[in-house]
């Protein structure tokens, strides 16, 4: 853990806003931006940063959950909750007993594949208002993205991936989109701190850095929803998925 000085605060308040802008404004991504910040460049220990992410994390979702809940399906959001209280467990059982060096590298390989996945592979959201129909296809896969979401948020508090992977696939709308991952997101991360707390992993010295950085994280979230609701989310998508490439690709040669 690098000291805690001023300029290290100010980093830590600065990278906590602009994850909580990313997932403001595009309804997920928030750890994509902060955890390989606060591990690659900042230093931090997996084991801090990821309860640090994941208490950002429940703040946020709850926030946005409250503002877009009447475009959520909760249908989609019960079974990717419920497949990633299987998850988490494995993935807080790995933060716990293996080598972050070992962690890590999978995280960029996540990251880099989803990056080019979305940009160059992925089919176009919808333009309607209405998902794709609900079938015993969409359920396996809302349970099997919840489990592997919940896996890689106990061990990363990077949750997104897979979740988004499985949105993409249905090609949600934009709203619908936004809407229906934050249940999902809020009982995640809550559950991801109830099961780090429970393991001595949030701790004191956590819950410290978490408060202090959370004005960045509110104020970061307010201007990404504010951009998120004005902007084409075509152009800003490609920045994101870019930038994404970019962090992904800095855990994989640290």
């Amino acid at each position: 853990m690098p000291e805690l000085t001023l300029i290290t605060i100010a980093l830590i308040i600065g990278t906590a806003g602009m994850a909580s802008f990313m997932h403001g404004a595009a309804g997920f991504g928030g750890a994509l931006v902060s955890m390989p910040i606060y591990t690659a460049f900042l230093m931090i220990p997996l084991e801090m940063a990821t309860p640090l992410q994941a208490t950002h994390g429940v703040v946020m979702t709850s926030i946005l959950f409250y503002r877009m809940r009447a475009d959520a399906d909760i249908r989609d959001a019960a079974g990717m909750i419920l497949g990633s209280f299987i998850g988490l467990p494995v993935g807080i059982y790995l933060l716990r007993n293996v080598d972050a060096a070992y962690l890590l590298k999978p995280l960029g390989l996540l990251l880099v594949g989803q990056s080019i996945y979305s940009l160059f592979f992925a089919p176009a959201p919808k333009t309607d208002d209405a998902p794709d129909p609900h079938d015993a296809a969409s359920r396996v896969g809302s349970w099997a993205a919840g489990f592997f979401g919940g896996l890689f948020g106990g061990a990363f508090a990077a949750n997104g991936p897979p979740v988004v992977l499985y949105a993409v696939i249905r090609r949600w709308p934009k709203d619908h989109f936004r809407a229906t991952l934050q249940p999902f997101f809020l009982a995640s991360n809550a559950t991801i701190c109830a099961g780090l707390a429970a393991g001595g992993l949030l701790n004191a010295s956590v819950m410290k850095l978490s408060l202090l950085a959370l004005p960045g994280a509110l104020a970061g979230l307010w201007l990404g929803f504010q951009v998120g609701s004005r902007i084409n989310p075509e152009p800003f998508r490609k920045a994101v998925l870019v930038l994404v490439f970019l962090l992904g690709s800095t855990l994989l040669v640290r």
